[in-house]
């Protein structure tokens, strides 16, 4: 058997001899099966290595040239790793088999039984991208041949870019606004053998930097326009290296930060609307409006402060208004009266920083004296049927001014708000739920007109909405059961009453006998909500129940009451005429005795008076 690497184990005819014998036959049966079997593991092992196609070097790939073979093998593969099997033809032609082989030095060792190179080491790019032995054949015959066995290791990309700054540069500066500075320099490091890494730089203010000024591995950045605190005050760059070999590696951020430094380069500029509205009658020392203005620079070159440089108005004195030094807001010095009314007065004010060279701007504002817009009507009144589902238009108020036209909108009063809601633009006034007359008959709040400009322009109407009344209300009667006593004879047995809490013809009850009505009793309206029981049989005798209902025309009352009319007879004539007899004569009697008593007084006066006075009686007949 010859073992050639590349190919399968063969039989050589010449050196078997086949005796025809049974074992010798078993015998080359097993060899043949056993040599194939290691054979197809010998060829796997060995066809992994392919030759390097248009000689350009690829992973796990040859060139033989001449008497030098190049072997590409990536790094970091395990020790003791088949890079290459040998080809006897490649140092001989026609060989005398079996052919051994030597390296030397011993970066490498030949399997004698495959005939497989193996690498002894793992190979590293970054510590030696190569390894190079002489390999020296030997044929069966003494021939010897040599070539040349270079493993060129592929670099795998193991390692980030590293980026750091170049000295004397660091990670924060501090420079002044509006200059270009010189540039800064980071440096690149790469420990893998390749070269390809693209360097971004991101964060705030990166756009500011140009990307044309890349010099690996030193990378020089440079703004492209002078710096403007006011823009970017300062500058948060992120910088990284990307290996984009694969896999891709990435390097940490490199912070760099730029604090850039005020200069005044900014004057003040007012923000607010020239025209200040204020309402007529003005008392002093009442706000008219803040003149505000703004200054981007820093510290005491963007502090503003305010001063009235004129006042341009004939009849006005310029002690008129008063500002506030920090603050801009405008104050009023004097009252205002009706002669100012639609009379623009026009305020010249400066606004200046306080940079060691200020910067100032001046803006005339006007102020105008206004009335508040005025109803058409100081009450509105309006009516609403009560329990309403959805919201339901009520009515509007109109607003107008009477001077110059300005901006007003209308708004109700928060106590309300919970019931009606008023369009701001038009007045026009909702009921947002359903309101209850019974409870509230009418509604009343208060609705304003409000000047957009200045809130102090306001004038204020009320609302009177009355709630109409709807049949929501069942009669109630004052008590469950009635019980009259009567005699025979009379026609009227009792008054029942209920109540309905609606109103006009809704509140109008109906009563009528519901149950048992073979009774001697119909019911008359009585007025009020009242009822009388009247007897149409008056020689009906005995008790008798029954129940009554009260209806207002929509809803019956929630409950029948229970009248129980109980009639007895008169008492008999005879023992009332003996009775009335004899009241009669003891009135008789009693009035007899008073006059004898009355006689008897009488005369005994009268005798006693006439024994008194006898002696003068008969001295005067002398």
């Amino acid at each position: 058997l010859a073992i050639r690497p590349h190919v399968s184990w063969q039989i050589v005819g010449e050196e078997m001899k086949f005796r025809g014998d049974c074992v010798h036959l078993v015998h080359l049966v097993i060899v043949f099966l056993l040599s194939a079997t290691v054979s197809n593991v010998l060829t796997q092992t060995c066809d992994q290595i392919t030759t390097c196609r248009d000689d350009q070097p690829m992973i796990n790939c040859s060139v033989v040239s001449g008497d030098t073979i190049t072997v590409y093998v990536l790094e970091n593969i395990p020790a003791n790793s088949s890079i290459y099997c040998l080809d006897d033809d490649v140092f001989f032609q026609n060989p005398l088999r079996p052919v051994s082989y030597t390296v030397s030095p011993g970066f490498f060792a030949v399997n004698s039984n495959t005939s497989a190179v193996l690498l002894l080491e793992s190979p590293n790019t970054e510590g030696t991208p190569q390894r190079q032995s002489s390999i020296i054949a030997t044929a069966a015959n003494g021939n010897t041949s040599d070539k040349i066995l270079i493993a060129k290791f592929i670099d795998v990309n193991e390692f980030p870019p590293q980026i750091s700054f170049k000295q004397p540069f660091s990670s924060s500066v501090s420079l002044v606004e509006g200059d270009r500075p010189q540039s800064f320099f980071i440096v690149v490091i790469d420990n893998d053998r390749s070269k390809d890494v693209n360097i971004t730089i991101s964060g705030i203010g990166s756009e500011e930097f140009g990307d044309d000024f890349f010099r690996f591995p030193e990378i020089v950045y440079q703004p492209l326009e002078p710096l403007d605190r006011e823009r970017i005050p300062i500058y948060q760059l992120i910088i990284t290296a990307v290996n984009t070999d694969y896999p891709v590696r990435i390097s940490n951020p490199l912070q760099f930060n730029i604090t850039v430094e005020d200069i005044n380069d900014n004057a003040p500029q007012f923000t607010n609307d020239r025209i200040f509205t204020v309402p007529i009658g003005l008392a002093a020392g009442e706000f008219v409006g803040n003149a505000s203005a703004f200054d981007p620079d820093a510290g005491e070159n963007g502090t503003v402060t305010y001063r009235i440089i004129g006042i341009q108005f004939s009849d006005a004195t310029s002690d008129l208004f008063t500002i506030d030094r920090n603050t801009g807001v405008l104050y009023t010095t004097s009252a205002y009266t009706e002669f100012l009314l639609i009379r623009n007065i026009t305020v010249e004010i400066m606004a200046e920083d306080n940079g060691i060279e200020p910067l100032n701007n001046t803006f005339n504002f006007v102020i105008k004296t206004q009335r508040p817009p005025q109803f058409g009507r100081d009450i509105y009144e309006f009516s609403l049927l009560e329990n309403i589902i959805d919201p339901v238009r009520v009515g509007s108020v109109s607003a107008s001014f009477s001077d110059d036209p300005v901006s007003f909108f209308y708004q109700i009063e928060q106590t309300a708000r919970s019931k009606f809601t008023i369009n701001s633009t038009t007045g026009e006034i909702t009921a947002l739920v359903g309101l209850d007359r019974e409870t509230a008959p009418l509604e009343m709040f208060t609705v304003m007109a409000v000047g957009v400009m200045d809130e102090r322009l306001v004038s204020i109407a009320t609302v009177r909405i009355e709630v109409l009344d709807e049949n929501d209300n069942r009669p109630q009667f004052g008590r469950q059961e009635y019980n009259f006593t009567i005699t025979v004879g009379r026609e009227v047995a009792g008054i029942l009453n209920a109540t309905d809490l609606d109103s006009g013809n809704n509140s109008i009850v109906t009563f009528s006998i519901v149950t048992n009505l073979n009774i001697p009793f119909i019911l008359r309206n009585a007025g009020n909500n009242t009822a009388e029981i009247v007897v149409t049989n008056r020689t009906a005798v005995g008790l008798f129940v029954f129940d009554v209902d009260a209806t207002d025309g929509n809803f019956r009352s929630n409950t029948s009451p229970t009248i129980r009319v109980m009639i007895k007879r008169k008492p008999s004539t005879v023992s009332s005429s003996s009775s009335a007899t004899a009241v009669t004569v003891v009135a008789i009697i009693l009035s007899v005795a008073f006059i004898v008593v009355i006689i008897i007084v009488t005369i005994t006066a009268l005798y006693y008076f006439l024994k008194k006075h006898r002696a003068d009686f008969e001295s005067f007949d002398m």
